[in-house]
C-alpha cells in the first residue's frame, strides 16, 4: 500500500460527480472534491468538501472547480505537488476531454498533476461518503420544512450546514473546442503531463511517480 509522507507541499484530492432528486422532481448535479493536506501547526492531516452544483452535469464545471480549488491552495501554501484520485468513469474522468483539461490546468498553474485512476463504480470512498453526508441533510431540510426545491440556493444553503462541507454555485459553462484524441486512455489507471514537452503520459498501473515509464505518451497541439 502507498504511504503519503507528512509533506505540506502536497495536496490530495478526490473529485466526483453525483446527483440528487430533490423535492417538486428536479435535478441537481454536483462535483464533489474532497481535499486534504498536512497542517505542520496541528501535525495532523485535515480534510474539506467542496461541492459545487448546478442545474446540470457539464465537465468545464469540474475543471473549472478544480482550477479554482488548486490556484487557491497555490497562493496561500505555495503547494507543488497535486495528486488527483478520480473513479474510472470513461465519460468523466478517464476519457480525453478530461485527460485535455488537466494538461491545460497544470500548464495554466504551474503546478505538477498526478492523477491517479481507482476502481469504478465502488462505491466507498470519501467523495461517496460526502455525498451520502449531504444527502441525508437535503432530505431531512425537505422533509422538516416541508418545502419543494425553488433554486440552486436552497441546496447549496443546507448543503454548507454540513461541518467542513462548502457549496458553490456554479452557473453552466460554455464549452471549449473539442479535445484531441489519445487513442488507448481508457486502458490507462495514471496520467501525467509535461507541458514544457506538450506531452501526456499514460500507465497502465498508478505508480505514483510523474518520473515513470509511461506505457503512452500523446503530443498536445494546441492552437
Amino acid at each position: 500500500m502507498f504511504v503519503f509522507r507528512v509533506d505540506p507541499s502536497v495536496l490530495l484530492l478526490r473529485a466526483d460527480w453525483s446527483k440528487y432528486w430533490v423535492k417538486g422532481g428536479q435535478k441537481v448535479a454536483d462535483f464533489i472534491v474532497v481535499q486534504a493536506q498536512y497542517r505542520p501547526a496541528e501535525d495532523a492531516w485535515t480534510s474539506k468538501v467542496v461541492h459545487t452544483i448546478s442545474e446540470s452535469k457539464d465537465q468545464d464545471t469540474g475543471f473549472t472547480a478544480l482550477g479554482e480549488i488548486i490556484k487557491a491552495h497555490k497562493g496561500t501554501n505555495a503547494r507543488t505537488k497535486v495528486f488527483l484520485f478520480t473513479d474510472g468513469g470513461r465519460a468523466d474522468f478517464k476519457c480525453a476531454d478530461f485527460i485535455y483539461s488537466m494538461y491545460c490546468l497544470q500548464d495554466a498553474i504551474q503546478l505538477r498533476i498526478i492523477h491517479i485512476v481507482l476502481a469504478p463504480y465502488h462505491g466507498h470512498g470519501p467523495a461517496d461518503a460526502a455525498k451520502a453526508q449531504a444527502n441525508k441533510k437535503l432530505k431531512n431540510w425537505f422533509l422538516n420544512e416541508n418545502e419543494v426545491y425553488h433554486n440552486l440556493e436552497t441546496v447549496a444553503n443546507v448543503f454548507n450546514t454540513v461541518e467542513n462541507h462548502q457549496a458553490i454555485i456554479f452557473p453552466q459553462l460554455t464549452r471549449r473546442p473539442p479535445s484531441p484524441r489519445f487513442i488507448g486512455c481508457s486502458l490507462c489507471f495514471q496520467f501525467t503531463y509535461d507541458t514544457e514537452e506538450h506531452q501526456i503520459f499514460g500507465y497502465h498501473k498508478a505508480t505514483f511517480d510523474a518520473d515513470a515509464v509511461p506505457d503512452y505518451t500523446w503530443t498536445v497541439v494546441r492552437e
